[in-house]
């Protein structure tokens, strides 16, 4: 098994030297008429440091004065990936709240994609003993390209990341992205879609960290060509991942994933 631990460096340049070479679709945007806007509401005390709660505070209060629809939700999201840095989370909010990524629901052709092609989706109960994060499971060699399955796909993961970051523990931890390289060939790999993927699980798009990527059914180390274009292609600078080969025992996965 693969373990890709992910490390982020200067997030806002690369956002700007990746926005320059290609876009996510955008075209969804909030106006008065899809939400009313309304005056912040308090954060719970229970949950936060003063300190947070004073960041979230801020941000709150700057998206009600800058006429921007952000929920308290998703207010905290943006302060959590960002570790309540008020201006990295300002400057995330301002860029990225209107995406049509972050309100996705589950119904039409994403509901047949998900049920039908089984690439993305949760895998309820596991999670990371040493941080706690949940784990999503990725099947790439489901996948086949087309234009529908192109972002078909880009939305199944937009919505897995959003239904794993409902809770302010979830927020936290992170989530962990179990990838199963069985049967995977350069026929399941797209280059646009999967450095839109990249930007997604770097989270320019979605605020839910990825703490950890695994690898498991690689291909033998002479076909390790097929593993860098899946997750690497197009890898902006911002994204540093550490690989570790590790010779595991059948019962190994559990020691650290279990129910």
């Amino acid at each position: 098994m693969l373990k890709f631990t992910l490390k982020p460096r200067n997030r806002r340049q690369d956002q700007n030297a990746a926005e320059g070479s290609m876009s996510l679709d955008s075209s969804f945007t909030l106006t008065s008429e899809d939400l009313t806007l309304a005056k912040p509401e308090s954060f719970s005390m229970n949950c936060f440091t003063q300190k947070e709660l004073e960041c979230l505070e801020k941000l709150s209060t700057f998206c009600f004065h800058a006429n921007r629809h952000v929920s308290n939700h998703l207010i905290i999201r943006y302060a959590i990936y960002h570790n309540f840095n008020y201006d990295k989370a300002i400057d995330a909010i301002t860029k990225g709240y209107n995406y049509s990524y972050l309100y996705l629901e589950m119904e039409g052709e994403l509901m047949r994609f998900f049920i039908q092609s089984m690439v993305f989706f949760p895998l309820p109960g596991l999670k990371s003993r040493k941080t706690g994060s949940e784990v999503f499971y990725f099947r790439p060699s489901r996948y086949f390209p087309t234009s529908r399955n192109n972002h078909l796909l880009l939305d199944n993961i937009c919505y897995i990341l959003n239904d794993m970051s409902k809770s302010i523990d979830q927020c936290r931890n992170g989530v962990v992205m179990l990838v199963n390289m069985d049967g995977y060939s350069m026929k399941n790999f797209h280059n646009d879609t999967q450095m839109k993927m990249t930007r997604i699980t770097e989270g320019q798009v979605i605020p839910t960290r990825i703490v950890d990527i695994l690898i498991v059914n690689p291909p033998k180390v002479s076909h390790s060509k097929y593993i860098r274009p899946l997750l690497l292609a197009g890898l902006p600078p911002s994204l540093t991942l550490t690989l570790t080969f590790l010779r595991l025992q059948p019962n190994s996965f559990s020691n650290d994933y279990g129910r």
